[in-house]
């Protein structure tokens, strides 16, 4: 017909033929535990259009952004509201970034809070703080200032990377925005650790103080 093809209706067919000959076997079977599919169909669905598994590289997030712009420079990587950056103004930019982090004593075992709109800067950040060996740990802007605050005590943050505005003033903390991370010279590290912590999220505290995961 027009709304069905004969694979179609033969699949439906054995679908019913299934599921009366499973009624037939078990008059006492609960009508929710009726197969509906015949086992090779069950057997396809469940296990055959999943099996999706492969093998994943031993890489971090900004190794794989590093070997992405080796084969595509020139294509675009991120777009917000301003504009655009290629694969090779973020990574231009991530180094940049990275290394006023590292002049201001970010590194392995460290973790350093950002507190940005999203956005190239953003995502900058984020890959400069994983390329320098350290965890980054994200805030938002639009939460109260208690609560920003009491992330950053209780992470035992020295640096947060903030823009004047979303700033958080909390005893022990550096607060430094993009912009003055950028054009400082320090060496960095030739890559991050694919075992090395990545990020620190803490919860929403709906059902007490937020808790970092």
């Amino acid at each position: 017909t027009d709304l069905f093809d004969e694979a179609t209706m033969v699949r439906l067919a054995d679908g019913y033929a299934t599921l009366l000959a499973a009624a037939a076997a078990g008059p006492g079977t609960l009508l929710a535990d009726l197969p509906v599919m015949p086992a090779a169909e069950r057997g396809q669905v469940l296990q055959a259009f999943n099996n999706t598994a492969a093998a994943y590289p031993a890489a971090t997030l900004g190794g794989l952004v590093r070997e992405t712009a080796q084969r595509h420079p020139d294509t675009v990587a991120v777009v917000d509201d301003a504009g655009s950056l290629t694969y090779a103004a973020l990574l231009a930019d991530v180094d940049g970034l990275a290394a006023g982090l590292v002049a201001r004593g970010a590194g392995p075992g460290h973790v350093v809070a950002v507190c940005l709109p999203r956005g190239r800067a953003w995502l900058a950040t984020l890959l400069a703080i994983e390329h320098c060996g350290a965890a980054w740990l994200p805030l938002d802007p639009a939460h109260p200032a208690a609560r920003r605050g009491f992330v950053l005590a209780d992470a035992a943050v020295t640096l947060l990377v903030a823009e004047p505005a979303d700033a958080v003033a909390a005893p022990g903390v550096t607060v430094v925005s993009p912009a003055a991370l950028r054009g400082a010279s320090a060496p960095l590290p030739t890559a991050a650790r694919p075992d090395a912590p990545l990020y620190l999220i803490y919860t929403s505290g709906s059902t007490g103080q937020p808790k970092g995961v």
